[in-house]
């Protein structure tokens, strides 16, 4: 079985315009109001059903050799008409493994508050070699996602900001806590 890991999503606290993660189009926008702690959150407000699919995602993370994964994310949604989170495999030719997609549908309203939302115990395919985690809005209203967590093993791990940590990212970016050291 897999030995339980840190979050393997690439910049999941969404900084700097939220590299790595795409967006099918900019109606989804950095949402400061919502942001927690040092995670920034990203939302979308819809007062028409789009043609396609508003999609937030990250795709090509690696998966080979592992058995399990848990993911899951921060939502914050008010008036949905239709949203989900979806997590998909594919193997080594970017095909979707179609018997292992797993889609899980928002709720319409948190009142205000976020809820975690999660997919633990996930059985990764023997031929995955990458996973894609989605979330796509389909009606109108408002979502706002925020620490959206990807680990190996059976469920999902409490959320850390010390998860994966860029090349490009510099100590800066990280929180500063003001300790008191006492004399003695």
């Amino acid at each position: 079985s897999d030995k339980i890991t840190d979050n393997i999503l690439s910049n999941p606290d969404f900084k700097n315009s939220a590299a790595n993660w795409g967006r099918t189009s900019s109606k989804w926008e950095l949402d400061t109001e919502h942001s927690i702690n040092n995670s920034m959150a990203y939302g979308i407000y819809l007062t028409t059903v789009p043609d396609n699919p508003e999609t937030f995602y990250q795709k090509n993370i690696s998966v080979a050799k592992h058995s399990t994964l848990s993911c899951g994310l921060k939502v914050n949604a008010n008036t949905l008409q239709f949203a989900q989170v979806q997590l998909l495999f594919r193997d080594a030719s970017s095909t979707v493994i179609n018997s292992s997609v797993f889609t899980v549908q928002l709720p319409t309203n948190t009142y205000a508050d976020y809820k975690q939302i999660k997919l633990e115990n996930i059985a990764i395919p023997a031929n995955a070699e990458t996973a894609a985690f989605s979330v796509a809005m389909q009606g109108t209203g408002v979502l706002v996602i925020c620490r959206p967590q990807m680990n190996f093993g059976s469920s999902l791990l409490p959320y850390s900001l010390n998860d994966v940590v860029n090349k490009n990212d510099t100590f800066g970016n990280l929180p500063y806590f003001n300790f008191e050291i006492p004399k003695d």
